[in-house]
């Protein structure tokens, strides 16, 4: 089976009524973004490993990103679609662990833009 398969099992076996756990799935983001630097999401399971999966909407575009099989403590990093101007996303993130069981919750992300830095005149 491939690691696909297994995300969308997992997704529909928890609307089926797998039990889910709650607490475990972290997530972060940059609160201020340097100008013309895009946005990365970052998920981890401090305690066990997992996959991970992220839908995430930036203005009206649309990302969808899963990851392989990620350490206990690690860090998966997606970056969310580039939407100049915007500095808001609502994004879908799940982690499925070992025993089957699942985290997923929706996340509202907001950041800061930071002015680019002057210009130093050239001499």
């Amino acid at each position: 089976m491939t690691l696909p398969t297994l995300v969308l099992l997992a997704h529909a076996a928890h609307a089926g009524g797998i039990p889910a756990v709650h607490g475990v799935l972290q997530h972060a983001i940059i609160a201020e973004l340097p100008a013309g630097v895009p946005q990365i999401l970052t998920l981890s399971a401090g305690d066990r490993p997992a996959t991970f999966y992220a839908s995430c909407t930036v203005g009206k575009a649309t990302q969808e990103d899963h990851s392989e099989v990620i350490a206990a403590g690690e860090h998966w990093a997606v970056a969310l679609p580039e939407a100049p101007g915007v500095t808001a996303a609502t994004c879908l993130i799940s982690a499925s662990f070992a025993n089957g069981m699942m985290e997923r919750k929706e996340v509202q992300l907001q950041w800061s833009v930071l002015p680019p830095p002057p210009v130093e005149p050239v001499k």
